[in-house]
């Protein structure tokens, strides 16, 4: 929560302890009133605002954390895949064909789903 806001809460929740404890208020107590809404139901509220925001907040840093995290693996794998470039054209072999070897690894370890991704990702270089 910006600080500005959690200043402006604290001070409503000043404003509200002074007015339940001017003396006209605790008058007005005595002598019957029952508001509606009493300072401790609009103290509750501020509080139950105060929880929301932060949640709120909470939530939109974790949405920009996996959005970071996603960039950054973005990053991570076209570094990867410009190595893999750049050594397979260093060694003589081609992406297809190295990526049909990546299929049987992938394959051999029980990974069916990356196995056929990466066997139609060296179809397409071979095309």
């Amino acid at each position: 929560m910006t600080q500005q806001l959690q200043q402006l809460l604290k001070q409503a929740h000043t404003l509200l302890d002074q007015a339940s404890d001017h003396p006209q208020y605790q008058r007005l107590l005595k002598r019957g009133f029952t508001p509606e809404n009493t300072i401790f139901n609009a103290q509750r509220l501020i509080v139950s605002l105060e929880l929301e925001i932060k949640d709120f907040t909470q939530e939109s840093m974790v949405e920009q954390l996996v959005d970071v995290i996603a960039n950054a693996r973005l990053e991570a794998s076209k570094k990867i895949a410009e190595y893999i470039v750049f050594e397979s054209e260093e060694q003589g072999v081609t992406l297809a064909d190295l990526l049909f070897g990546f299929a049987h690894v992938a394959f051999n370890q029980g990974l069916e789903e990356s196995a056929r991704f990466l066997e139609d990702a060296s179809e397409k270089c071979r095309a």
